[in-house]
């Protein structure tokens, strides 16, 4: 699955296997709300969720793009399970596996992926599966200008619900078409008291984002979660919602 964006005030695919068009991750700390909380509208439901800390949090550096299977030097994990990943042939897309990251009932978590170095590939975050104490994700690389799978080096990030402090949320957003919906929970997370919402403005591509946690600007992170010319960026940060656009790499023109 993939992740939009951070807000946080106090001091991830394979081509077809993924339905969302971009998915989202919250947390930051802009200086405006640093000087001035209680400004911030949706300041009362910041500790909505009350869930025990999670140490559902690693990350990893896949530097080695042709490796059969190896654990990353440059990795960390906070549950101390380690990181694996594995890869079985050309063009063919890794497992990356998080040691530790069994799921509790009501947990749930997102992945940011991104290519690193000099290849001009595009790296997503495609299905994943969990094991009685693991879970492994697929990131599937692809060559934009040949429109094939190929090999590449990238970084990834996995984050689990609680594992950072409040203010955070992510959202996958599931469903491009719809005027106001509530993004699926089973990818979704808010430390917020109120729910994660996702409104569809008047204009074809053009979306708003709402974490319930407050004010969103300087600290929202967006990816873009399939392998398509169709691309969606932050537009805008306003009182409570993060702004975002979709459009055709190629032509420019807004879409959903």
């Amino acid at each position: 699955m993939s992740s939009i964006a951070v807000h946080h005030a106090v001091p991830t695919c394979a081509r077809g296997l993924c339905a969302a068009l971009v998915a989202t991750l919250a947390l930051g700390c802009s200086a405006e709300d640093a000087v001035a909380p209680e400004a911030t509208p949706a300041l009362a439901n910041i500790s909505g969720n009350v869930a025990p800390f999670s140490p559902r949090f690693a990350y990893a550096l896949a530097d080695q793009p042709t490796a059969t299977s190896y654990a990353p030097a440059n990795s960390f994990s906070a549950t101390g399970g380690g990181v694996r990943i594995s890869h079985s042939g050309p063009g063919s897309g890794y497992a990356v596996t998080f040691g530790g990251f069994g799921r509790a009932v009501g947990e749930t978590e997102t992945f940011i992926v991104s290519s690193y170095g000099p290849s001009r590939a595009h790296c997503v975050a495609g299905f994943y599966t969990l094991g009685t104490s693991s879970l492994t994700v697929n990131v599937f690389c692809s060559d934009p200008v040949q429109d094939l799978g190929t090999d590449a080096p990238f970084t990834i990030l996995a984050v689990g619900s609680n594992s950072l402090p409040a203010r955070s949320a992510f959202a996958y957003a599931n469903n491009p078409f719809a005027p106001l919906y509530t993004p699926d929970p089973n990818f979704s997370y808010t430390s917020a008291a109120g729910a994660v919402s996702i409104a569809h403005d008047s204009v074809p591509g053009s979306y708003q984002v709402n974490f319930a946690t407050g004010k969103p600007a300087g600290s929202v992170i967006l990816i873009n979660s399939r392998i398509t010319p169709f691309q969606c960026q932050l537009s805008a940060w306003l009182p409570t919602t993060s702004g975002v656009r979709c459009f055709d790499a190629f032509s420019g023109a807004d879409i959903d």
